[in-house]
Parts: C-alpha cells; structure tokens; sequence
C-alpha cells in the first residue's frame, strides 16, 4: 500500500487579509471544531521586537504607525481571524487539498514575558467561532407562534448568518401563547442550545467555503446549522463519508493512535408522559429508535438483551416452570428500559414530548467511543466534524463508518529545525486528534451503502 505524502501549510487571515508566511510566524497553533460547543482557536506567536525598534517596544503589542511600519499583524480583541490549512503533494503527485476551517474573533490576549526577555517572550491569542456575537447580551423574550426550528431561524438571521432547508431541521409544533410559549432568559447563543437539546439536535454556525472577503466582521460566509447529527442535516449520509482513516501500513498509517471503548449500562429504551390540559387524559410515548439509521449492526440492546436473558434473576417467583421462565425473560428485558421523567422541561404537546424522548435516546444510543491522532500529511483531505468517516485496519468489530464528533487540529513549528538543515516538510508538524462515536458494533448498514455507492 502506498501513502502518498503531503507538505502542510497554514493560511492566516485578520480582518479578511492574509497573512504572508503565516506558517513561519505562527509557533503553535490548535483550532477545535466540536459538536457540542463553539469552535475555538488559540495560537502562540513569538513576541520579540524588531531589531530597529526603540526600548521597551514589543511588535505584536503595538499599535498605529510603528506596527505598519515593521510590517507584523494588528492583533487586539474582536480582530476577525480566519484560518485553513493546505495538503501539497509533490508536483504531478496529485491535487492541492485546502480548506478553511475557522472563521471567529480574538476574546483573549495573553502577552507572557519570558526570563530572558527577547528570546522566550510570547503572545498567545485565542478566540471563539462567529456564535460569539450571540453572547454579548441577556435577552429576555416570549416566544410564540413558532416552532422550535423558526425561533433558532429568526436568532441565526439576528446576526446575519445565512439558514436554508439543508441546515434547519424542520420541528414541531408551533406553540400557541393561548397554551404555553417559551420564555427566554440568556444570551441567543445559551438559548439555541437549549432547544437543540430538547430535539437532540447539533446547533453551530460553520464558515462556508471560498475567497475570504476583506472586512472586520462578515457573517456572508456562514452559515447557522440546527439539526439532527448528520450531514446537511436530517441523517447520517452514508454516501458522503470522508476518507477512510487508516492504521495500516504500521510504518505509514494516516492514522497514528486509536483507542475505542464501549459499554453496558446507558438506557435502551426512553418511556414518558405528560398530562394533556385540555383533555386531562394521560400522554405516553415509548421511544427505542434515535430517528435515524445506526451505524453498526450490533447496537447495545442487541448485544446486552441476549446476554441478560440468559442470566436467572433470583427471587420468589424463579423455579424450574416453563412460566417462570418466561417471567426470568420479561424481567431482563426490563432491566435494560429506563424511564425517564422530563419533570425539568414542560412539553406542551404530545409531539414535543416524542421530541424529548427521541433527544434523550439519541443522546444515550452512541454505544462505542474512539480517539485517535491523525497525521495529516499523510491523510487525502482536511479531518472535520460533524460528518461521518471511514475507519480501516481496526478489525471487523470496529471498521465502517462513524461519525465524527470533534476535531483538534494541531500546527507546530520546530524552531530548531527550521534553522537548521532540515526540510520544511519535517519543521512544520500538522496533526488533528479525533472523537469518534458509533451505534454499534460490526460494519453495519453504513459499510454496505459505501460498497453500493463506490
């Protein structure tokens, strides 16, 4: 099997400009991309002084004539920073892979003044995605008339940031005042999470891909997502899976380190009610399914209900009759259910208590967790969440597709090497560590539709 190699490069842009040698500025470099939570950056810069500059002047903490005139970036809180990384093969070796994979804002300087002064003097930045114009103010606001997907429509298009069929997942019901509303008392970015938990949906916002325009705040580019995990919402597509990670050959894998785990005991089944107000009559809803295909054909309740049936539960009603062993039976399964009261969250309609339940079952179904380190030169695309990817070399248990959770991209720049006679493809190091999530074990349904779409 032959891997084909990659120089990495970083590309920089404050305020919509790019940086020039971005890669050689930047010391470190991690941006985080999550399914759970903003996307965050933080980089390491070296802070030295130029040569020329007077006493007591440091380049990157400068502001005005003296920082135009030594040509370093203007740096300070709320600057835009947008950052992609590019796979360059050898010529003729294949296509140039690029992406950009943050766009946000500084919220954090921390100049550190080293010992020797000049030589180990720093500035760290780290900032947060676009969503953190979405928490500079508490609102307080009644919603009614809309439903839950409407309401994170309107707070997206608040700040500007484009919404469409493929990235708002369509909810129900419409909440009439004249029944109940929601009452909002946080920041849009607080209360966007909220209702995407009450769905079991992923809310972010994600910088689309292209030229990136000059300009000190620009929302064109992003794009707000509210909806089921998966691709462009609604499910997992199985069809758009990202190159397959690979742990083999040993010597040159794609895919450093990995390490998975799975267990027992997290619910199979989520049972609730609610009390119709207008009826008086009791609701119930019995959810097993996450509402979407799993990927996996062993899912936990497969693999635990069979062990469980065949362990007798001991107690008054266990004897050697045929029907206390179809009591045994019941009873195993039982074991696996869990009920759930939302006595926490006030559903308002029997569609929204199916809602909750299937929130809370898609939060309970992922039954196996990976983590692995990818080298990404050695990997065909730039790694993101939040869309499935292929696994390969782990065995039968745990090869397929899973869906991506969480993505840490890494940059370092090894000084030492850079100075010396090393090429640039060994001074510049780009990894990415991965959070991986499946609903069982085996290649499942997701495998066979790969196979059928290749």
């Amino acid at each position: 099997m032959t891997t084909l190699q990659y120089e990495p490069r970083l590309r920089l842009w404050i305020d919509g400009v790019e940086l020039p040698l971005a890669g050689d500025r930047v010391l470190e470099l991690e941006v985080e991309e999550s399914t759970d939570a903003a996307s965050s950056f933080r980089m390491t810069f070296d802070m030295s002084p130029v040569s020329d500059a007077a006493e007591g002047d440091w380049s990157l903490l400068e502001r005005g004539p003296f920082q135009e005139a030594t040509g370093g970036p203007t740096l300070e809180l709320m600057s835009r920073i947008t950052i992609g990384f590019v796979l360059a093969p050898d010529p003729g070796a294949g296509e140039v892979i690029a992406e950009n994979v943050f766009d946000g804002y500084v919220t954090e300087m921390h100049p550190v003044f080293g010992e020797a002064r000049v030589e180990d003097s720093r500035l760290e930045v780290s900032g947060l995605d676009a969503s953190c114009l979405m928490h500079f103010q508490t609102v307080v606001k009644t919603w009614s008339g809309k439903s839950d997907s409407e309401i994170a429509a309107t707070i997206f298009q608040k700040y500007g940031f484009k919404t469409d069929g493929t990235s708002i997942e369509k909810t129900a019901p419409v909440r009439e005042l004249v029944r109940g509303a929601m009452v909002q008392r946080c920041t849009d970015a607080e209360f966007l999470r909220l209702l995407a938990r009450r769905n079991g949906f992923e809310t972010y916002v994600e910088l689309e891909q292209g030229e990136i325009t000059e300009a000190a705040h620009s929302t064109v580019q992003t794009r707000g997502h509210f909806h089921a995990p998966g691709t462009e919402g609604r499910e997992v597509d199985t069809t758009k899976v990202q190159p397959e990670l690979q742990l083999f050959p040993r010597d040159a894998p794609s895919l450093l380190e990995f390490d998975a785990r799975w267990e027992s005991h997290q619910p199979t089944r989520m049972r609730s009610w609610r009390l119709n107000e207008l009826t008086r009559l009791i609701e119930r809803k019995d959810t097993t399914d996450p509402g979407y295909p799993r990927l996996g054909q062993d899912p936990r309740e497969k693999i635990i209900g069979a062990r469980l049936k065949q362990i007798e539960f001991g107690g008054p009603a266990m004897d050697p009759s045929e029907g206390a062993k179809a009591v045994n039976a019941d009873t195993a399964l039982n074991v696996l259910e869990a009920s759930e009261i939302f006595s926490g969250r006030t559903p308002h309609h029997s569609t929204e208590l199916e809602a909750m339940n299937t929130a809370a079952m898609r939060e309970a179904d992922w039954f196996v967790r990976g983590a692995g380190v990818v080298r990404a030169e050695r990997y065909p695309a730039i790694v993101r969440p939040r869309r499935p990817v292929g696994l390969n070399g782990a065995g039968h248990l745990l090869n397929g597709i899973w869906y991506c959770l969480s993505v840490c991209h890494r940059w370092a720049r090894n000084q030492h090497l850079a100075e010396g006679a090393e090429s640039e493809q060994v001074s510049r190091r780009y990894e990415a560590d991965v959070r991986l999530a499946r609903h069982g074990l085996g290649p499942g349904a997701g495998a066979a539709s790969r196979e059928a779409a290749s």
